[in-house]
């Protein structure tokens, strides 16, 4: 009998301890894989393994919304990625590593919304300088969550090299579309254009005094220079932009589409906080 109740002992604690290990380790594979709030535990190679690379805007945009912790972006992308959609919230724990690339708004409103309680951290493994950059607005906005800074630039307004000097105006016969201020469409206006041909290899030029005879560049204008592929959609359509009127041109068999967007700078000193990242509340490291 003595024996019989030892071996029971042995028995139970035994299977005490097997469950314990099994409630363990479901415990924290279900922590690590099924996480919506990005808590990585202390597992460096689940990060890694989970980290999804991007190339273009859509990429960027469709994995943000799709709840992905670790974004990265690819060796492939171009050095510039233009992003135009609405503000998109960022409701997980997020890794964006710039990776030597640049993300570039065309649009007044935010890139990305930290909302409350998230973290947001930026970082650049690099041996080049990635960078947030909106010359019409600011880049990020938090609303409750926290930002972490480790690598990469931030800015906003126009930079000083796009100021227009000289009085010299290279034009382009152009066909243009205004923003209707009731509908929020752009309507095409009847006739083509003379417009302002922009320079490539920068993002656009800021008119801080205007074009006297260009009624569609008035003081505190800028233009901001995109060159699509013929045959495609815009990249800013008529639903989601926000620039006051677009034109367009061809330029060595592309096709160049030029933003304008009015009082960049009145807007942002009067109306809209047009610093880097806007603080709604939150926290910024």
């Amino acid at each position: 009998m003595k024996h019989a109740r030892e071996i029971i002992s042995v028995f139970l604690g035994v299977l005490i301890v097997t469950l314990m290990s099994v409630a363990l380790t479901y415990g924290r594979f279900s922590k690590e894989t099924g996480t919506t709030h990005g808590d990585y535990g202390n597992d460096i190679e689940y990060i890694v393994a989970n980290q999804i690379n991007v190339k273009n805007m859509d990429e960027f945009i469709g994995a943000i919304e799709n709840g992905y912790s670790n974004i990265i972006i690819d060796d492939e992308a171009p050095e510039e990625i233009v992003i135009t959609t609405g503000v998109t919230d960022v409701g997980v724990d997020l890794i964006i590593d710039l990776n030597g690339h640049k993300i570039v708004r065309n649009n007044r409103e935010p890139l990305l919304n930290v909302k409350n309680g998230v973290r947001l951290t930026i970082m650049d493994r690099s041996q080049k300088s990635g960078a947030f950059y909106n010359p019409v607005g600011s880049v990020l906005q938090i609303s409750g969550g926290t930002l972490t800074v480790s690598g990469g630039k931030f800015e906003s307004g126009p930079r000083k090299a796009e100021y227009k000097t000289g009085t010299e105006n290279k034009t382009v016969t152009a066909k243009l579309y205004v923003k209707d201020k009731d509908s929020g469409k752009y309507v095409p206006e009847p006739q083509a254009v003379s417009m302002p041909r922009l320079p490539s290899g920068q993002t656009g030029v800021y008119y801080e005094s205007g074009i006297a005879s260009n009624p569609y560049v008035p003081a505190d204008t800028y233009l901001y220079y995109t060159s699509e592929e013929q045959d495609t959609e815009l990249i800013v359509g008529a639903e989601d932009g926000s620039a006051d009127y677009y034109y367009i041109y061809e330029e060595n068999g592309n096709r160049t589409v030029v933003y304008g967007y009015y009082k960049v700078k009145g807007t942002a000193t009067s109306k809209t906080n047009y610093a880097a990242v806007s603080m709604q509340s939150g926290n910024m490291y």
